[in-house]
């Protein structure tokens, strides 16, 4: 059967079947094809489609699992229920199983997407999202790291795990997301704005407009760590990104997070890693 398709990117004849083959250096893994002893029981397939012209795929009745699409370049166009998302650089989407759905790249600028499908029984609500930069590098980075990896060690499977722990926090509707108490919430926002910052206590309690040992009570009470803990381990994290996604020396990364002592920054990373920058680029790096 044929459709006729009108978009703002001249599709017009399309059928119904994918269109996914016209483009070069995709990747693709299905999770429970692979000869896994103990398969996950969330993610079923993963995969990175790189500047994917011509990309097309129509599902009149769905998908059997949710889909999670994130773009890195380019730009493309999602339909769900008769509504158009655009997708753009550092945006995502989740389309919901069992709905009805049409994505396609555009013309011009055709999107690069990495891309997984998961079951699970949470709540979805269509729309595209915007990450930061921090959750996105780390997002992008579990996934260069996988997809380089030798995919039957059940290790590399690790980082897909936890890049949708995190992702299925900022899909769940907001009446069924975890309440946190919402001077954290703010303190938590200022910590990230400020991440390549020396910043002190004083600085985020200020701006939370409470007391130094409020700021640190609320942490612990509902993060179990303290604000300082929590600043260096985002620091740590946004550091493990630029080792594994940039050609900055270990100098240069230390310097970039405002820590000027290169021996500190390094036992600093140990300390939370659990190995030395230097050795966690080497086993990182493509």
């Amino acid at each position: 059967m044929h459709y006729m398709v009108k978009t703002r990117y001249n599709i017009h004849i399309m059928r119904d079947i994918h269109f996914s083959d016209q483009f070069l250096n995709k990747r693709m893994f299905d999770v429970r094809t692979i000869g896994l002893n103990d398969p996950p029981n969330i993610i079923t397939e993963f995969g990175y489609f790189p500047q994917a012209r011509y990309h097309y795929i129509r599902r009149d009745n769905g998908a059997a699992e949710h889909i999670f699409i994130l773009c890195s370049q380019g730009e493309g166009i999602v339909e769900i229920d008769h509504k158009s998302y655009r997708i753009y650089p550092m945006s995502y989407i989740v389309i919901p199983r069992r709905t009805p759905h049409v994505y396609y790249a555009n013309n011009d600028h055709p999107w690069s997407i990495y891309w997984f499908h998961f079951n699970d029984d949470i709540e979805i609500d269509p729309g595209e999202k915007l990450l930061s930069a921090l959750p996105y590098n780390f997002i992008v980075a579990a996934f260069q790291l996988l997809l380089n990896e030798d995919f039957h060690a059940r290790k590399s499977l690790a980082y897909l795990e936890l890049t949708y722990q995190y992702i299925r926090e900022t899909m769940r509707p907001d009446d069924h997301k975890p309440i946190i108490n919402e001077h954290v919430e703010l303190a938590m926002q200022y910590i990230k704005e400020h991440i390549v910052e020396t910043i002190a206590l004083q600085d985020i309690a200020t701006y939370c407009h409470l007391s130094v040992s409020q700021l640190s009570h609320l942490f612990k009470t509902h993060l179990q760590t303290s604000p300082f803990s929590y600043f260096l381990k985002l620091k740590v994290e946004y550091a493990a990104n630029l080792l594994v996604m940039t050609n900055l020396t270990i100098k240069d990364i230390a310097q970039r997070l405002s820590i000027e002592d290169p021996f500190y920054f390094s036992r600093l990373f140990k300390r939370h890693m659990g190995v030395s920058p230097l050795n966690f680029k080497r086993h990182n790096r493509r």
